[in-house]
């Protein structure tokens, strides 16, 4: 045909042309990678000299099941489905990382378990899947009852992540997490081999954690500028401090000390030292300072009571600072760059009407518990607000387990704040504890509640009670207990677990059984629940329901369409209610709400009915009338 036709010999031509261009493209582009099948590219990390890239690669699990939460309330009128997540000791999904030479397209897979005496290095090319990441297999290396958190075999990795390249590209910080959460690795990994240098290797017979940990984020990691060396902080002392080490793993040092946090660490653009905030002065303040990359000249800048983040100009000569205090929300200032700097105030958030009332500065106080520890607490006192106290008291238990309440500084619960003027203005003593579990008090505080949650964190709630009851005049048979999420579990497992020391309790959002709970959160505590069953039988409410007295009142509020915190969860135990025959308790909900309320009217129904569930139970029916001339407040809408 070539022979008989020129429009068949130009067709070729033109096709042996288009090939040889693409053959010519071809040869300036980067080979194709190849990852596995399901598997995902999550992160794409390049040196800054543009010679390695950093490749994060996830793979989802297999045999996981998300739990479906309704949509009651729809357009279509229908009921809706949303996909949430799927229970704890459910598969988890495996993560790989590898690095990627540029000129040549090829990818060395780190191989990131540690060998089996936790010492040196390991090579990275063509590691199996199976030392990468640990998927269900990991759970071998959970703890039973049976072990109560001894180790009995070498951690599976479950998660890695890359934190960053130092400025000359020639090594990577790589942070990884054991499948049950115990023990945390550094890694620095050479850009031109792919090997690994273990810098850092910390295990926690509980779990390992801290304030640079608190969703298993992974700040306060990275390189100092200009060098090959390594900072990142770690609570392998009892409290979380800052240390640094070389990429080949020598001259580890810890670069502060003491009974104190440091709360999260970055380094300017300048490269002129350390940024940090910290606890140094106090648990119950968080200021900013600056340190040398050695360790020295340790400057704090900010001063006075509150909580104080700073963020530096880039030329390095001004600060902007996000300031509150126990009864002022963050507010924005700026100042000069220096110790005890001279603030402007740029914003005022509130309204001129919430500003008009005389908010207090709860006091904090510290009661001895049962062991001997002292547990701090804000404590609204009647007479803070002009009232005559009426001799009953209502104890709140902030949610989320690991955070800190207790503060100088500005209260993420503001609507309990408010409310808890509401209260004090009418007779209520008001305690609110950072009970055992609590951030900003070192390690040994925060894992208090491994394996038994509703233990020591329990116990401590009830010593408040005695406090109340020894120091503040309270009767014992009025004290009431509320709080939402891990506050409205704790108020489960008060009315429950803890005879008849509280008369009345208020659950919202309550877990009612960690064994619905996520993974994520729950196995770092309690393990998982096929491996340590005793664990979560002691720490679920759903267990001892039958113990609800028959002189204690029960108030549980649900959102329906909770994603967190399911509305199956209450359902069950209200089930478990009825099925025990117990009475004095009521279950309201919110068909629209999800974990955190949104609209005001949920939120005002929601502290319409604690208030009242108070009132006619601790409350005897003794209301103290506000002072002449004075407006009780009303929780804000």
């Amino acid at each position: 045909q070539e022979e008989l036709f020129d429009h068949i010999r130009l067709q070729k031509e033109r096709q042996e042309e288009r090939e040889a261009r693409q053959e010519a493209r071809e040869e300036d582009e980067p080979e194709t990678v190849w990852i596995g099948e399901r598997e995902q590219v999550r992160g794409l990390d390049p040196n800054a000299v543009g010679t390695h890239v950093a490749v994060t690669a996830y793979t989802p699990p297999r045999g996981d099941q998300d739990v479906r939460v309704p949509e009651w309330v729809t357009e279509t009128g229908y009921t809706g489905e949303l996909d949430t997540r799927s229970k704890v000791g459910d598969a988890q999904g495996e993560t790989r990382i590898g690095v990627l030479e540029v000129a040549t397209g090829e990818v060395v897979w780190l191989g990131l378990k540690p060998e089996p005496d936790g010492e040196g290095s390991s090579g990275g090319a063509g590691a199996d899947r199976e030392d990468v990441a640990g998927g269900e297999d990991g759970a071998e290396s959970g703890t039973g009852a049976e072990d109560q958190g001894r180790r009995t075999a070498e951690p599976e990795l479950f998660g890695a992540t890359f934190i960053g390249w130092n400025d000359a590209g020639t090594h990577g910080l790589i942070h990884a997490t054991a499948y049950d959460y115990k023990t945390r690795w550094l890694w620095a990994v050479e850009a031109a081999t792919g090997d690994l240098t273990l810098l850092d290797e910390w295990r926690d017979e509980a779990w390992v954690g801290g304030p640079c940990f608190a969703d298993f984020g992974t700040g306060c990691n990275g390189w100092i500028p200009g060098s090959d060396r390594a900072y990142y902080v770690s609570e392998a002392s009892g409290w979380a401090h800052l240390y640094a080490v070389d990429a080949d793993g020598s001259d580890k040092r810890q670069l502060t000390s003491g009974e104190w946090e440091v709360r999260d660490v970055a380094v300017p653009e300048d490269g002129s030292g350390f940024h940090l905030h910290t606890s140094r002065t106090s648990p119950f303040d968080t200021h900013f300072y600056t340190m040398d990359f050695d360790g020295g000249d340790l400057t704090r800048i900010t001063t006075g009571d509150g909580e104080f983040a700073a963020t530096p100009s880039p030329d390095g000569r001004r600060l902007a600072l996000v300031v509150s205090r126990a009864n002022r929300p963050p507010e924005l200032h700026t100042a000069p760059f220096g110790p005890s700097p001279v603030t402007d105030q740029v914003t005022v958030s509130p309204t001129a009407t919430w500003l008009s009332f005389p908010w207090v500065v709860p006091e904090i106080v510290r009661f001895e518990a049962e062991d001997g520890a002292r547990v701090p607490a804000r404590i609204y006192r009647p007479a803070d607000l002009g009232a005559e106290p009426n001799g009953a008291a209502v104890i709140f238990v902030h949610g989320a387990g690991y955070l800190q309440n207790v503060s100088h500084g500005w209260s993420g619960y503001f609507r309990e704040y408010m409310f808890h003027h509401f209260l004090a203005a009418l007779g209520y003593t008001v305690l609110d504890i950072d009970y055992r579990g609590s951030a900003g008090y070192g390690r040994d505080w925060r894992t208090a509640v491994y394996r038994w949650m509703g233990g020591a964190d329990l116990s401590d709630q009830v010593d408040g009670a005695e406090y109340l009851v020894a120091e503040e005049g309270v009767d014992p048979d009025r004290v009431g207990i509320y709080g939402g999420s891990y506050g409205g579990f704790i108020t489960l497992m008060a009315l429950f677990t803890a005879g008849d020391t509280f008369k009345a309790g208020a659950a919202l959002r309550s877990v009612t059984d960690w064994a619905h709970y996520n993974h994520w959160y729950t196995s770092r505590i309690l393990n998982q629940p096929q491996d340590d069953a005793e664990a979560y039988e002691r720490s679920s409410p759903i267990y001892f329901a039958e113990s609800f007295g028959p002189d204690q009142h029960l108030l549980m509020l649900h959102g329906m369409v909770d994603t967190n915190v399911h509305f199956s969860d209450i359902v069950r135990l209200a089930q478990r209610l009825i099925e025990l025959g117990k009475e004095d308790w009521e279950l309201a909900v919110f068909p629209v709400e999800g974990h955190g309320f949104v609209a005001p009217a949920a939120w005002t129904d929601e502290y319409r009915r604690i208030f009242e569930l108070m009132d006619r139970t601790i409350g005897a029916g003794i209301t103290v009338e506000p002072p002449a001339g004075r407006t009780v407040p009303a929780p804000q809408r």
